[in-house]
């Protein structure tokens, strides 16, 4: 399994070839489901933000660690948006 970094540098190589001579270049959005399933799962996807690997989380809202998940990413400045899934 690669380290935080490892996994960064690859994902920013991996898109830079994507990209390469392109006037519009992609954009690569990963998502992390289970957002405040658990505090440990917490913890990961907030540092896989930290280091720009995740850009985009997706709510446990019916999990107990689910109402930490507002306060963690408002101290960090990420945007949020709300949508009901049924």
């Amino acid at each position: 399994m690669l380290g935080v970094g490892a996994m960064v540098r690859r994902m920013q190589k991996i898109e830079m070839e994507r990209s390469w001579g392109r006037d519009n270049p992609r954009q690569l959005i990963i998502n992390a489901d289970d957002f405040g399933f658990t505090k440990s799962i917490i913890d990961g996807i907030l540092q896989a933000i930290r280091h720009g690997i995740v850009t985009s989380t997706s709510v446990m809202a019916n999990m107990p660690a689910a109402l930490d998940t507002v306060g963690y990413l408002r101290s960090m400045g990420v945007d949020q948006s709300e949508s009901i899934l049924i």
